[in-house]
């Protein structure tokens, strides 16, 4: 082919000893082309050159199964479910609205299902996923680890989106909040209101799911103060079970002037032992739009942007028939806001 031409669809098929529609189906990921035949596909459009074009890839898509191509499913963990009403906390419920509005802009269907419940009781899970004409599943956090669930699937035969932090051992895109960012607003925001002592109060575990980004943030500051005013250093509490007793004997310790946590119960636990909140100690939640304390100060974390995220990453999965794991992962993150509130002077 000489330079600048474009090669076509007829010669992809040619290259791979398939025909014109096998070929088409094959990069989009169908899974009625066997592994084999895709992958053998794939390889002969890389030798011709051949690109698709990701607008007549969709409509291909819609006229090869109308049915069954718009369809995608976001599963969820059953343990985040409340056990006297069985409804879904409240960030759950702001990502998936965001989701669902994006999914319908674009023209999907968005199914809402449970692992333990629809997944797990079935020999083979992917048969409920298929039989409901899925092709693109969303991921969200397991309130534990999920690696059994996880392994219930055949993951190449879907797109896959992974939403805030799943600690998955696949290789996913990702929508998600920028919790480095978080924790530097709200540095930003101390060192406005010249406040040295910030104590971080995080269970270790849910660190860990950060990537401990906000300690890395805060350790940060605790550098450059070194040869500036600045913030202090104050020990995090960061104990492998966050309890009131573990949080207190940090509290009476290390005498912070404010707690930054997403914990909401710190609040409680401060009120009970006679702590006044804000004139002996200041509280900044890093979660602050899903507290009961609906005045606290501290960051918006934007999870119903990070849902229509996660459904924009889809998309551009779909169109180019991408499944399974991702040779470069791609993080896409929603940068948080500070707000003002009565837990802070």
């Amino acid at each position: 082919m000489s330079e600048g031409e474009i090669s076509t669809l007829r010669e992809v098929a040619a290259q791979a000893g398939v025909s014109r529609a096998t070929a088409s189906m094959a990069l989009r990921g169908d899974v009625r082309i066997a592994v084999e035949t895709r992958k053998r596909v794939k390889a002969a459009a890389e030798v011709v050159g051949y690109r698709a074009d990701p607008v007549l890839a969709a409509l291909s898509t819609r006229r090869w199964n109308r049915r069954n191509a718009a369809n995608l499913a976001v599963c969820v963990d059953d343990e985040w479910l409340t056990r006297q009403s069985r409804r879904r906390p409240s960030w759950m419920e702001d990502c998936l609205d965001g989701m669902k509005e994006t999914a319908t802009q674009y023209g999907y269907t968005l199914t809402i299902v449970k692992w333990r419940r629809e997944l797990m009781t079935w020999k083979d899970p992917d048969r409920v996923l298929q039989g409901r004409g899925v092709s693109g599943v969303l991921v969200l956090p397991f309130k534990r680890d999920g690696t059994k669930q996880l392994s219930l699937l055949n993951w190449d035969s879907y797109s896959v989106v992974e939403v805030g932090r799943v600690l998955s051992p696949f290789s996913w895109h990702r929508a998600g909040t920028d919790a480095f960012a978080s924790m530097n607003l709200v540095c930003e925001k101390m060192l406005q209101m010249h406040i040295s002592r910030v104590g971080l109060v995080q269970p270790l575990q849910a660190e860990e799911r950060l990537r401990f980004e906000s300690l890395g943030a805060l350790a940060k500051e605790w550098y450059l103060s070194l040869d500036r005013k600045g913030l202090a250093m104050v020990n995090p509490c960061m104990p492998a079970v966050l309890d009131k007793e573990s949080f207190l004997e940090w509290y009476f310790q290390e005498h912070p002037q404010v707690i930054v946590t997403a914990t909401s119960g710190v609040l409680t636990w401060l009120s009970e032992a006679e702590v006044r909140v804000p004139d002996e100690v200041g509280v900044v939640l890093l979660n602050r739009d899903f507290s009961p304390h609906v005045n606290a100060a501290g960051v918006s974390q934007h999870l119903d942007e990070v849902g229509r995220a996660a459904i924009e990453l889809m998309h551009g999965l779909v169109l180019r028939g991408q499944r399974g794991n991702v040779e470069r992962r791609r993080e896409l993150l929603i940068y948080p806001d500070w707000i003002d509130g009565d837990t802070l002077i």
